[in-house]
This record gives structure tokens, sequence and C-alpha cells, in this order.
């Protein structure tokens, strides 16, 4: 592992607090949360395919917000947390060895394949908790997460592949 600097944990931290934003704050936490979810935060999923600092900046965000804003705060600060890190970090090596190609060299497969694999992800642990949590259908409100999730990361795919043209994310 790689030492992180000052710029890093700068980084980390500025990453963080643009996701607390993109939720917690309203009207955004409004969609944010409960079977129909839009979380415009998950946008910034897409950043550790350019540096895998990132990973830890979305999570740390995602703790931050569920803290914030959940009405269910500790099984969120859980299973909502644990659900991102485990997303982002299967996701990013997964389509670094299906892709056989650097992490930073993101393609538009790379970016479609992310969307689909984070959006199965969180509708179905998502899903899973809301189900158990509120007593509702499991397969709708997977269903639910997924549109939601897919949309967001869609939109979001081709916002962060804009980004990445004109600013490096890799440093």
């Amino acid at each position: 592992m790689t030492k992180m600097t000052v710029r890093d944990v700068t980084l980390v931290a500025v990453v963080a607090a643009l996701y607390v934003i993109l939720t917690a704050v309203p009207p955004l936490n409004a969609i944010s949360y409960g079977p129909i979810q839009f979380r415009l935060s998950e946008v910034l999923n897409f950043l550790p395919f350019y540096n895998r600092r990132y990973i830890w900046a979305v999570t740390l965000g995602c703790l931050i917000s569920n803290i914030f804003t959940s009405s269910n705060i500790a099984l969120d600060m859980t299973v909502g947390t644990l659900q991102t890190l485990v997303t982002l970090l299967l996701g990013v090596w997964l389509f670094k060895r299906l892709m056989n190609q650097r992490v930073a060299n993101v393609t538009n497969w790379g970016f479609l394949g992310m969307s689909l694999f984070t959006a199965v992800m969180v509708g179905a642990i998502i899903g899973a908790e809301l189900a158990i949590v509120a007593h509702l259908p499991f397969w709708l409100i997977a269903a639910e997460i997924f549109v939601g999730e897919l949309a967001v990361m869609l939109v979001g795919s081709v916002v962060i592949f804009q980004l990445a043209r004109r600013v490096d994310l890799t440093r």
C-alpha cells in the first residue's frame, strides 16, 4: 500500500464532502433515501476507476451522509456504508480484470459495466435492508432501487467521462 500524502488526504476529504452535499443537503436528501431513490452522489462511484483513493472518499462520504440524514442511522451506517465499500472494491477489481486494462483507462464499456454492477449491488443489498426493516416486498423494492441507481449511474457516466477529458482524475 502506498503512503497517503497530504494532497491525497485533502482530495479524499473534498470528494467525501461533495458526496455528503449531494446526498444530505435539502432538497437532495428527500430523493436520496427510501424505496425510490436517486442519490446523485452515486455519480462519484466512477472516481475509483481513476484513482483508488476515491474508494475511501466515497465510502467516507456515504458514512457521513448516513449519520446525518438517515432515519435508520445504525443500520444505514453499517449496511449502506459496507455496501458502498464492497461495491467499489469489487467493481474496480472486477472491471480491471475483465477488461484487461489499467483502471485509469476507462472505456464506455467500463462505465456501462460499472453502472450495471453498481445498480445490481445497490438494488439487492439496500433492497434487502428496506424489505427487512420496512416489511416491503423484496423484488419490488429492489427493482425500484435498481432503476433509480441505474438512471443516476448512466447519467453520471456521461458527466464523469466528460470531466475526465478535461481534468486529470488519476492524480
